[in-house]
């Protein structure tokens, strides 16, 4: 199974059915009605964000924290300082950042990245550019703290 239909939109945009995502500061899995945007995590008892965070356009932001999905779509531009996604990232336009962490990153063929990035498992195209940073892959890691701690 590729990891690309892994983010198709059935599963990104579902408003009825409920769905596990894992906490950005726990790592702890827990289900979440499908309309749902921001929550308490059951585990940790922390405020987060659940839903899915889709780039379409220019967006500047200085920290983003989800436990769904982050998709920057072709000709999407996401500059933002602190990039933190639970379930993944999907990379088809351009990112600026000076540190991403999430489990799972697909780089599509448009992707351009710049900044740091931590991340348990790392799907690159070969036309993808990378222009900087420090990537650090470490399945292991991730594991414990899908939140970027070391």
């Amino acid at each position: 199974m590729s990891w690309l239909n892994w983010f198709s939109p059935g599963k990104l945009f579902n408003l009825y059915a409920d769905r596990t995502v894992r906490c950005v500061h726990c790592a702890g899995p827990f289900v979440v009605p499908g309309a749902a945007q921001v929550l308490t995590c059951p585990n940790c008892y922390k405020r987060v964000r659940v839903d899915d965070v889709v780039v379409t356009g220019s967006q500047i932001h200085g920290r983003v924290e989800t436990c769904g999905s982050v998709v920057i779509r072709r000709g999407g531009r996401f500059q933002v300082e602190v990039l933190k996604a639970g379930m993944g990232l999907l990379v088809e336009g351009e990112v600026r950042t000076a540190h991403a962490a999430a489990p799972m990153v697909v780089m599509g063929p448009a992707a351009v990245w710049h900044g740091d990035l931590q991340t348990a498992k790392l799907d690159l195209h070969p036309l993808a550019r990378i222009t900087g940073g420090r990537f650090r892959v470490r399945p292991d890691r991730m594991k414990a703290a899908p939140g970027g701690a070391p």
